[in-house]
């Protein structure tokens, strides 16, 4: 019973973290994809211009 308590806190502090990061990294990658968006799109723009 000690050996078996302290492995599921680890296991899901190790599955948030886990969590965290990928959450993390998705945004990164959404927030530079949009801004690559609306930098061509706004190139565009100006291009018409």
């Amino acid at each position: 019973m000690r050996f078996v308590t302290p492995t599921p806190s680890k296991n899901s502090n190790n599955k948030l973290r886990i969590f965290i990061l990928i959450s993390y990294v998705i945004v990164i990658n959404l927030i530079f994809f949009y801004s690559l968006i609306f930098i061509r799109s706004h190139s565009n723009f100006f291009k018409k211009l």
